[in-house]
């Protein structure tokens, strides 16, 4: 059996998160389709990560296994192809990056660390283009507080009181290598350039 590795963008606002679900679309559940569909195999796509509803991603990545000889940019390109978007005419799920990894790859347990985006809009003016993409506050915030704050969560900590109900985490510990704040104004293509906007990467 091959192993595919897969890097994946997505919006995630139509989507009711990664992983599948009794009802409602989900990304794990496009991709493990459209597999299915090039291959005839019931494959399972794997996610780095498993994102909730309304998250989107920029550099997740994924595998899958295949018995069959189509090569790594034929699956990307077929795969884009079955993938059908959440609106008409928006194409929402997108493989930008598709190649052959070592049979024992695991896209989950394999990875080393991941990089969360968090954007807020610090404006009493709602925001029509970055709607899905920020939370917005309408008091001016504080940055260099946020900044000083921000600090004590940088290294090896207990995060279970972050925790949802139920979660199925076994372990709550984690590391945080980096906290960077700053004005998110002409930083990143996800965003429509805003003075207004913060974003806080973990």
């Amino acid at each position: 059996m091959r192993t595919i590795k897969l890097t994946i963008e997505y919006d995630g606002t139509d989507c009711c998160g990664w992983q599948i679900q009794p009802s409602g679309r989900s990304v794990q559940g496009e991709l493990c389709r459209a597999v299915r569909k090039m291959t005839g195999e019931e494959n399972h796509v794997i996610g780095a990560s498993r994102t909730d509803a309304g998250v989107h991603a920029m550099g997740q990545v994924a595998h899958f296994r295949t018995s069959t000889m189509i090569p790594p940019m034929g699956f990307m390109n077929g795969i884009n192809s079955q993938l059908r978007g959440g609106r008409v005419g928006f194409h929402d799920i997108s493989v930008i990056g598709a190649e052959e990894a070592s049979t024992d790859f695991h896209a989950q347990k394999d990875a080393k660390a991941k990089l969360y985006r968090y954007m807020i809009l610090s404006s009493p003016a709602p925001t029509a283009l970055n709607a899905d993409r920020c939370w917005q506050v309408r008091e001016k915030l504080d940055v260099t507080a946020m900044k000083k704050a921000a600090k004590c969560l940088v290294g090896r900590h207990d995060f279970k009181s972050f925790q949802a109900t139920g979660s199925s985490a076994k372990d709550a510990v984690r590391r945080v290598y980096k906290i960077v704040i700053a004005s998110a104004a002409k930083q990143s293509r996800s965003f429509v350039w805003n003075d207004n906007l913060i974003s806080i990467d973990i």
